[in-house]
């Protein structure tokens, strides 16, 4: 009623039913700006672009998948290039991206995964009714360096750079293309106003592959940012910061131990906040009049 009488009170919205209709699945997203409600008709959806693809469903993740620490290490291999290499290497575990907990630009990188002899175990595996349990989908693209994200979060969509050599989890949809390009689009993703556009098509926190699919790109203003070049700085620093726990594969000695404390301070690489607030404001067109919060 307070609304209803002082639409200024700033939680009041009115909005013409019709131009949902601009946004993918027509949903009721009454607070989307002019300017997102514009981008979906100025930008072309990302599945045009690089398709987003679901992965590997083992059917039994504790038969099929090991903390990458727990296997012998002799019989792990991390580089694999596709699948013909990986059978070939005699090789039963290999690197295993199904998600995680919110974490941008790179990480989550503990699992590995039994895939000797092509996966045959997971590929045969039924289950107590006889049938099979395994959904290894999209193997053209195992062994892809991608960009992938967290189907289900526990707040905002993060997605994160993977290089060569793993296999994705259904539950780690990823996009696949020149690395250029799905670092571009990975800091346009990562960015407050992409989260904007989730906000409006992801309004649970069940990030699926159709939906982000649909998410809007406009490709020439893209590439024609320092995007690309700022997302690697960002998955440089994060994965510094990813390397300083000892559930990383990379990790050496903490940090702490290099130099003393003081002059750890100085040497430390940047936040990636400050390059993220200069990711956020490199995306011009109708993207840009969405408001900008880190």
């Amino acid at each position: 009623m307070e609304a209803l009488a002082d639409p200024s009170c700033g939680w009041f919205y009115r909005r013409d039913a019709g131009s949902f209709s601009k946004i993918p699945g027509s949903p009721i997203a009454y607070w989307a700006s002019v300017g997102l409600l514009d981008s979906f008709k100025s930008g072309i959806p990302l599945e045009a672009i690089c398709q987003p693809k679901k992965g590997l469903g083992t059917g039994n993740k504790d038969l099929f998948m090991r903390y990458w620490w727990e296997p012998s290490q002799k019989r792990i291999f991390y580089n694999a290039n596709n699948r013909e290499e990986a059978m070939g290497s005699g090789c039963r575990w290999f690197p295993h991206n199904k998600g995680g907990e919110f974490r941008k630009w790179f990480g989550n990188s503990e699992y590995v995964v039994n895939w000797e002899n092509d996966g045959n175990a997971i590929k045969r595996y039924k289950n107590d009714n006889g049938q099979l349990a395994a959904r290894p989908q999209n193997q053209d693209c195992y062994f892809r360096e991608c960009v992938t994200w967290s189907k289900i979060s526990s707040g905002r969509l993060a997605f994160r750079y993977k290089h060569i050599g793993g296999i994705f989890n259904e539950v780690a949809p990823a996009f696949f293309g020149d690395k250029r390009l799905i670092l571009g689009l990975e800091g346009y993703l990562n960015s407050s106003v992409c989260n904007e556009v989730a906000k409006a098509l992801s309004p649970t926190l069940d990030f699926q592959v159709g939906q982000v699919a649909t998410y809007p790109v406009e490709l020439d203003t893209l590439l024609a940012s320092p995007s690309s070049e700022i997302a690697a700085d960002c998955t440089t620093i994060s994965k510094a910061d990813w390397d300083s726990l000892e559930t990383s594969r990379d990790f050496r000695r903490h940090p702490l131990t290099w130099e003393p404390v003081s002059r750890w301070r100085t040497l430390r690489p940047p936040s990636a906040n400050g390059l993220e607030q200069r990711m956020s404001c490199k995306i011009p067109g109708c993207l840009s009049s969405i408001p900008i919060s880190l």
